[in-house]
């Protein structure tokens, strides 16, 4: 088994960095740990299967030529959700 993602293209021509957590860790004001770094296409698959009961959740950033990581965006509050944990 395994879960195909796929989002829409960054014009930047760079790559693109997947960040996977557990959805129980949300609360925590956590966005992720970095899962695959430097991905060239718009989609990947997820062959892990959480733990029954749990689930995943997955944030994409994108990277452009310079390697200049874009934002994780924002929380509910507003606040920037920063870059700890970012990918190499």
């Amino acid at each position: 088994d395994q879960e195909t993602l796929v989002w829409d293209p960054e014009t930047s021509g760079g790559s693109y960095n997947l960040y996977r957590d557990l959805l129980g860790n949300l609360s925590s004001l956590g966005y992720g740990l970095c899962e695959q770094d430097e991905l060239a296409e718009e989609t990947t698959t997820d062959s892990d299967v959480p733990a029954v009961g749990q689930g995943y959740f997955y944030l994409v950033t994108a990277e452009n030529m310079l390697d200049e990581e874009g934002s994780r965006g924002t929380d509910s509050f507003g606040g920037d959700r920063g870059d700890a944990d970012a990918c190499p």
